[in-house]
């Protein structure tokens, strides 16, 4: 018998960390589920669409929130408190960009 896993999004928190050299847009999406909390991060990356309308090709620049496998993946497993998510991906940033603010 197959088991059912269900997880209801109640946060999801935007960082912008920028440092002098860079600039970086994230996004903490934070589950609940039946064993606890899970967290998924997403990045905002610039892509370059070649969108058709008739005959004519139009550029397109779009901002997308992709997936982040960059990260610690203890983030995106279970932890028994909301808080512990939050905090251990904003240790995370500040190992990327330095002391936030």
């Amino acid at each position: 018998m197959a088991e059912l896993k269900q997880y209801e999004l109640i946060k999801t928190i935007i960082y912008k960390v920028d440092t002098k050299d860079d600039y970086a847009e994230y996004k903490l999406e934070v589950y609940k589920g039946n064993n606890g909390f899970k967290g998924i991060i997403y990045r905002k990356d610039c892509y370059r669409m070649l969108a058709r309308y008739d005959e004519n090709f139009i550029n397109i620049d779009k901002n997308l929130f992709t997936l982040d496998n960059n990260f610690n993946r203890c983030l995106i497993n279970y932890d028994e408190l909301e808080e512990n998510i939050i905090n251990n991906f904003y240790i995370e940033l500040e190992k990327i960009g330095g002391h936030l603010n």
